[in-house]
């Protein structure tokens, strides 16, 4: 069509060129348009019988003709733009898009689905635990960067601490909070024994870094058993990192020497001590592991009703200053491990903003290692020392002795749920299996792993940051 339009433009335009030849093509040209515009009803040229169909000597009357067929042929080109127009938008099924705005209320911009603005959702967060610095630091991230990550279409509306775990998993349960504790702190809701607990918990003798387990649960299948405790209750966990940070030790007033030398003591550990690892531990070389309240910590290690106690952990036990109370002599490992603060997100939560949660709980673990796990644990550390505090490790002989009662309960543990909770079991070997595999180095020198991470190339994967060197020296020399 176009090169028939060109062609007639061409004919009159061009100088030189007869009337008669430019009727011709003109003559063509409508007809071509008649067929294409699929009408027979355009007027056709016809030359005066007994013409050879060109103009000679009918000059007023061929003009007057051409004139009527070029408007005819634009009227024709007009409509089959129009009508090609109006198939191709049909075909691609917009013809709607032809027609005025319709008024009802199904095709209102306020009233259109995708328009409408996503429910708020603004929960309380609730900690198992008193206010402490370094979890308080990892709380208010959590909480930071959820809002910052959802656009504030989910928030933590306030934070309360010291409430009753039985309160916090209820709460999380029927979707009116947000909480945070351990996997052990929820121990009974959840239907775990207290040593399943503790491994989900990273709370174990000679166990994995704050980082390492960060990389288990990140890089593993062993994430897949948080799901499989708490997403039947309707919830998920996230991980924000250690609890209370490395669990250092425990406080003497006098030095540990030799195994024996538990014998007769009695201890104050925190937790479970009676029927998790360290109060088998404890027992199995003569020591009498003890539940204290926490207000009546230092009244009894001054006054002589407990010998010993392990605490919060290294940055957290320099504010309580136990030397005070004549208890001088640090020893490490200790008994317990890192614990894990898990966030828990009720399941309608975990729909909406799954990834958001995801960052929010990234960035609470980046601020909790570089709490617990950064530079100021030197400055810590020097705080100790200018008070008299004596920090050492236990002599090889102890470490040993405690080592062999750990592993000697833990393998009577791991026989039973074998035959018992086959899940359990499965939780047990992974964890020994994956600790196994990270720890380079000789087991006497693992438990270092509980304090600072022993790998420094998972620190810089997991989290971005690097041990100085001067940390690892003054916290790891024998």
């Amino acid at each position: 069509m176009f090169n028939a339009i060109r062609a007639k433009s061409d004919f009159a335009e061009s100088p030189g060129v007869s009337r008669r030849r430019f009727c011709h093509a003109t003559k063509r040209t409508n007809s071509r348009v008649a067929g294409m515009a699929g009408t027979s009803s355009l007027p056709r040229f016809r030359p005066k019988e007994g013409s050879d169909g060109g103009c000679d000597g009918h000059d007023a009357l061929c003009c007057q003709e051409l004139q009527a067929h070029l408007r005819g042929a634009k009227r024709a080109v007009l409509l089959l733009i129009v009508l090609l127009l109006l198939h191709f938008v049909d075909s691609d099924g917009n013809s709607a898009a032809l027609a005025a705005p319709s008024s009802s209320p199904s095709s209102s911009p306020s009233s259109s689905p995708s328009s409408s603005a996503s429910p708020q959702v603004a929960l309380p967060l609730f900690v198992s635990i008193f206010e402490l610095p370094g979890l308080r630091d990892t709380v208010e991230e959590f909480a930071r960067s959820l809002s910052a990550e959802t656009g504030g279409k989910v928030a933590v509306s306030n934070i309360t601490y010291g409430v009753d775990r039985a309160v916090i998993f209820q709460a999380v349960k029927e979707g009116r909070a947000f909480g945070l504790g351990t996997p052990a702190t929820f121990a009974v809701p959840l239907g775990l024994d207290p040593l399943t607990g503790q491994y989900l918990s990273n709370d174990v003798p000679f166990g994995m870094s704050a980082v390492q387990f960060a990389s288990l649960l990140r890089h593993t299948t062993f994430g897949g058993f948080w799901k499989r405790i708490f997403e039947p209750q309707g919830m998920r966990g996230y991980y924000g990192g250690a609890f209370l940070g490395p669990q250092f030790g425990d406080w003497y007033k006098r030095p540990i020497r030799r195994l024996r030398d538990f014998r007769g003591l009695k201890l104050r550990y925190s937790g479970n001590p009676l029927t998790g690892f360290p109060g088998s531990i404890l027992r199995a070389v003569g020591t009498t592991p003890v539940a204290l309240p926490f207000a009546e910590i230092k009244p009894a290690l001054a006054n002589g009703t407990i010998d010993g106690l392990e605490l919060l952990g290294l940055r957290l036990d320099l504010g309580y200053r136990i030397w005070e109370t004549g208890a001088k002599v640090v020893h490490y490992p200790g008994l317990q491990g890192p614990e894990a603060a898990v966030f828990l997100v009720p399941s309608k939560v975990v729909a909406m903003a799954d990834r958001a949660l995801q960052r929010a709980s990234e960035d609470a673990l980046s601020v909790n290692l570089a709490f617990f796990y950064g530079p100021g644990l030197d400055q810590v550390l020097d705080e100790m020392r200018r008070n008299g505090v004596s920090i050492s490790r236990y002599p090889q002989a102890v470490v040993r002795g405690l080592y062999r009662e750990f592993k000697r309960v833990d393998t009577g543990y791991l026989r039973q749920v074998k035959r018992s909770n086959p899940l359990f079991a499965e939780i047990v070997e992974e964890y020994n299996a994956y600790l196994k595999s990270t720890i380079n180095h000789d087991i006497m020198a693992a438990p270092e792993a509980q304090l600072l991470p022993s790998r420094e190339d998972i620190v810089d994967r997991v989290v971005g940051l690097q041990v100085p060197r001067s940390q690892l020296s003054s916290v790891c020399s024998y």
